[in-house]
Protein backbone atom coordinates (compact mmCIF):
# COMPACT_ATOMS: atom_id res chain seq x y z
CA UNK A 1 0.00 0.00 0.00
CA UNK A 2 1.35 3.17 -1.33
CA UNK A 3 1.02 6.37 1.25
CA UNK A 4 0.09 9.43 0.03
CA UNK A 5 -0.21 13.01 1.37
CA UNK A 6 -3.17 15.11 0.45
CA UNK A 7 -2.89 18.57 1.23
CA UNK A 8 -5.51 21.29 1.82
CA UNK A 9 -6.19 22.28 -1.80
CA UNK A 10 -6.69 18.79 -2.40
CA UNK A 11 -9.26 18.24 0.73
CA UNK A 12 -11.24 21.45 -0.53
CA UNK A 13 -11.31 20.67 -4.07
CA UNK A 14 -12.99 17.15 -2.92
CA UNK A 15 -15.59 19.14 -0.33
CA UNK A 16 -16.13 22.24 -2.21
CA UNK A 17 -16.66 22.74 -5.97
CA UNK A 18 -13.05 24.12 -7.32
CA UNK A 19 -11.68 24.14 -11.00
CA UNK A 20 -9.85 21.49 -9.48
CA UNK A 21 -12.54 19.00 -8.15
CA UNK A 22 -12.56 16.82 -11.18
CA UNK A 23 -8.96 16.25 -11.40
CA UNK A 24 -9.09 15.27 -7.49
CA UNK A 25 -11.81 13.48 -8.01
CA UNK A 26 -9.92 11.65 -10.48
CA UNK A 27 -6.90 11.04 -8.58
CA UNK A 28 -8.99 9.63 -5.89
CA UNK A 29 -10.26 7.29 -8.07
CA UNK A 30 -7.00 6.66 -9.40
CA UNK A 31 -5.28 5.94 -6.15
CA UNK A 32 -8.18 3.98 -4.43
CA UNK A 33 -5.70 1.54 -3.03
CA UNK A 34 -3.24 4.09 -1.34
CA UNK A 35 -3.43 5.45 2.23
CA UNK A 36 -3.94 9.40 1.97
CA UNK A 37 -2.45 10.97 5.33
CA UNK A 38 -2.76 14.62 6.24
CA UNK A 39 -1.56 17.03 8.79
CA UNK A 40 -2.99 18.62 11.53
CA UNK A 41 -2.65 22.38 10.11
CA UNK A 42 -3.97 21.00 6.50
CA UNK A 43 -6.91 20.12 8.52
CA UNK A 44 -7.08 23.73 10.66
CA UNK A 45 -6.51 25.26 7.14
CA UNK A 46 -9.74 23.47 5.53
CA UNK A 47 -11.87 24.01 8.37
CA UNK A 48 -11.47 27.09 8.35
CA UNK A 49 -11.72 27.74 4.54
CA UNK A 50 -14.85 25.47 3.94
CA UNK A 51 -16.38 27.39 7.43
CA UNK A 52 -15.58 30.94 5.78
CA UNK A 53 -17.16 29.76 2.47
CA UNK A 54 -20.24 28.66 4.34
CA UNK A 55 -20.74 31.43 6.25
CA UNK A 56 -20.27 33.86 2.81
CA UNK A 57 -22.80 32.01 0.80
CA UNK A 58 -25.59 32.30 4.04
CA UNK A 59 -25.24 35.95 3.10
Amino acid sequence: MRLAYIDTSFILSILLETEKSDLAGQTLEEHHDSRFVTSGIAVNETLYVATYEHYKQRG
